[in-house]
């Protein structure tokens, strides 16, 4: 199946419309006017409009990222000094690590926006949602009240910020239900559909968090070292880099049914619940890319035990209930046609299905 995403004015939907043709079938969509009105002023933000809404002497907590933007990669954890054989639970691999650019540091508002412009002896910076419009960037809170309208019949959850440059976040899903509006800059999304989970997750995968150091001359140093390494094991992240895949993965690689989609500054992208996406972040002229994402409970949910080295099955979550209880008779309940796919079994409602060379016994 050939996976599209089209771009949609929001005039043309209402929130029912929006949750009965996108979400309730997990389907993805671009949406043009569908930014709030109050959002508007974001649209014209610049590295230094950010220190001039700034309380003086500002201090924020980013995230370091790599030379070329990466925030995480899988690698051989016989990198890392330390004991490797704490045995995890759901870990299928033990001899690969996700690893994490750097755990995040704390920095002034000056310094950010210098690293932004590229200037001064930090490496790049990235503000990477983390709930940080409730933290470090709370003073641009007031700037983004609410979420964007077609959302009015989920189930709110929070909205997040992004603040950086020239960025690359690696292919991973999120069990939310996501309206991203690019405020400045441009993001370039690779999607592939949860029906591609089979082909790209195999086993959680423990994180190793690299140690960024400041070095007198330099953008300062990334360093493995033995307390990097975690207790935590993920599942939602690629176990292989899907732009240069590893010998014994490229079969699999060849099978994905990827999409590239282009978010432009006053743009929406609803992203469903389990849409696998790498993104790449492209600054405006200024320097900034800035991205709000607006988070809501999960139509769908995925049982998922800690113990369990496959994606557990999706069922009809607490957004579904309420869709249906507060908009009767407008979605129709069991929707016979393509299913969701899941590494235990089927849901009805989805456009996009199982793959057809990893089908799944129930």
């Amino acid at each position: 199946m050939k996976i599209s995403v089209e771009r949609v004015p929001a005039e043309n939907l209402t929130p029912e419309s929006f949750v009965r043709e996108y979400v309730a079938t997990n389907t993805p969509v671009l949406l043009q006017g569908a930014i709030p009105e109050s959002w508007a002023p974001c649209l014209s933000w610049t590295p230094e409009s950010l220190l001039e809404m700034a309380p003086s002497e500002l201090r924020v907590k980013v995230a370091p990222l790599m030379e070329d933007g990466r925030d995480k990669w899988v690698e051989d954890a016989s990198l890392w000094p330390g004991r490797h054989d704490v045995k995890l639970p759901g870990v299928v691999h033990g001899n690969l690590v996700l690893a994490v650019a750097a755990s995040r540091i704390e920095v002034s508002l000056a310094d950010f926006v210098a690293s932004l412009r590229k200037e001064g002896q930090w490496p790049a910076l990235y503000a990477d949602g983390a709930a940080n419009l409730e933290k470090s960037f709370e003073f641009l809170r007031c700037k983004l009240p609410g979420f964007p309208a077609l959302g009015e019949r989920l189930l709110f959850k929070r909205t997040d910020l992004w603040l950086g440059g020239e960025t690359l976040s690696t292919l991973h899903f999120d069990n939310v239900e996501n309206l991203f509006a690019q405020l400045v800059g441009e993001k370039e999304f690779l999607l592939c559909p949860p029906g591609d989970t089979p082909l790209l997750a195999d086993g959680r995968l423990r994180k190793a968090y690299a140690t960024w150091q400041a070095s007198e001359g330099s953008k300062g140093n990334f360093e493995r070292k033995a307390e990097g390494l975690s207790d935590e094991a993920v599942m939602n992240y690629a176990v292989y880099d899907v732009d240069d895949p590893p010998e014994e993965y490229a079969e699999l690689a060849a099978q994905l049914r990827k999409t590239v989609v282009t978010v432009r500054a006053g743009e929406v992208l609803y992203l469903p619940f389990g849409w696998w996406h790498q993104v790449r972040g492209r600054p405006s002229p200024s320097g900034l890319c800035c991205s709000a994402a607006s988070f809501f409970q999960p139509f769908f949910v995925r049982l998922q035990p800690k113990s369990l080295s496959l994606t557990g099955p999706l069922l009809r979550g607490a957004a579904a209930g309420r869709a249906e209880a507060t908009n009767e008779g407008f979605l129709m309940k069991g929707t016979p046609g393509a299913v969701l796919e899941t590494q235990r079994g089927p849901v009805a409602g989805s456009r996009f299905g199982r793959h057809p060379s990893k089908r799944s016994k129930c």
